[in-house]
């Protein structure tokens, strides 16, 4: 599904949007991280191969290392770079309901840092259905980091004041404009195995994910 520049919201026009997008992307290709919306929620991201931004984003978040970062792509030959054994039960979940507010699992392959995965041999990934997060993944040509925009174990930060008082001085960018977040987390499934295991509920319900795959 293509996005346009004409769904600009917050009252910033086109061109501040894109000011803002230079910006951001600007920050992740020098190693730093940014602040932005995705469909879900506020995203901080950084370059998915760039070991001290990720390392960073666990600094921020006061987060485990041991605890796996999701990343986001921009389409399904994305996720094939840095996913290996993908399995018609990934592909199917990924034809229904991306771009959108699924997460799958999938086993990671080596172009992908342990610092993404928590050590595990699985990643993470979504699509979002949401024009600034896509675009500024498509301009930096990478998976970038789709974490939630907080310290870790604290509520989710959804305007901009919040996000530029609790988190604005440790990142390079926060980007303001676009649609906001609907404020509610991604379903996240693995199908690592070929068999659909649903980690967390969301938005999407388990009754939609087995009908998908009927």
């Amino acid at each position: 599904m293509e996005q346009s520049l004409d769904l600009c919201t917050n009252h910033q026009s086109e061109t501040e949007c894109c000011e803002q997008l230079l910006k951001a992307v600007s920050s992740l290709n020098r190693g730093s991280t940014v602040i932005y919306p995705t469909d879900t929620l506020y995203g901080l991201g950084a370059d998915a191969f760039n070991e001290a931004s990720l390392q960073n984003i666990f600094d921020i978040k006061g987060r485990s290392d041991q605890q796996a970062l999701p990343l986001l792509v921009e389409n399904w030959d994305m996720v094939s770079y840095i996913a290996q054994d993908l399995n018609e039960c990934g592909l199917k979940l990924s034809e229904q309901f991306w771009p959108g507010s699924l997460t799958l699992v999938f086993t990671a392959n080596e172009r992908i840092s342990k610092l993404v995965t928590g050590g595990r041999d699985t990643v993470a990934v979504r699509q979002p259905n949401h024009w600034i997060a896509l675009e500024m993944i498509k301009r930096l040509g990478r998976p970038i980091v789709g974490t939630s925009a907080n310290l870790s174990g604290t509520p989710n930060l959804m305007n901009y004041c919040d996000l530029k008082t609790s988190l604005g001085h440790l990142v390079g960018h926060i980007v303001s404009c676009g649609p906001n977040p609907l404020g509610i987390g991604s379903t996240v499934v693995d199908v690592s195995t070929g068999e659909p295991s649903i980690l967390r509920q969301g938005s999407i319900s388990r009754e939609d994910i087995l009908s998908a795959l009927c």
